[in-house]
């Protein structure tokens, strides 16, 4: 049975010799590293193979959006609309009829889209300021010792830079 070999951190000196030579390293530590011969690597094909697909879902969408207006959409609007202007004269008619209860409807019918509007703009912006307060809280982290230090050894070289200039 083979041994495996123990890891030994490096001290931290070296840790942050190293890191100052990549002014990215902080950055570069949150990416996933590589999991060995088994890990997934996109190549050409795959793309073009995603690219095909995307493109034919975005094709097809189009086109049954295109085929449903073409048949329901342009009956509904000459039929509904021949309708329409035949029975104009009826509905005119019971419009003059009728007229004093359209004063109250009419006014409903104008004022509740917009207070229901408002409404859902006001729910919308409780929730979106909800999560992201949630979110803000909850992602509060304390800067760790060696982000303390790229800090300070970013200030120091910019207050270097400057000095010299």
């Amino acid at each position: 049975m083979k041994a495996s070999p123990i890891e030994v951190e490096a001290p931290l000196a070296k840790v942050l010799q190293v890191r100052r030579s990549f002014p990215n390293a902080s950055a570069m530590a949150n990416v996933p590293k590589d999991n060995g011969p088994t890990a997934k690597k996109w190549r050409p094909r795959d793309i073009w193979v995603f690219r095909i697909i995307v493109a034919g879902t975005i094709l097809t969408i189009g086109g049954g959006a295109l085929l449903a207006f073409l048949v329901i959409g342009l009956p509904v609007l000459f039929i509904g609309g021949g309708l329409l202007i035949f029975f104009s004269p009826v509905l005119i008619f019971i419009a003059t009829i009728t007229s004093p209860i359209w004063i109250p409807v009419g006014g409903l019918i104008l004022a509740t889209p917009p207070i229901l509007a408002g409404l859902s703009v006001a729910a919308a912006t409780c929730l979106f300021f909800a999560y992201w307060a949630y979110n803000f809280f909850r992602s509060y982290k304390k800067p760790s010792l060696v982000d303390m230090q790229d800090g300070a050894f970013d200030v120091d070289s910019a207050v270097r830079q400057r000095s010299v200039d």
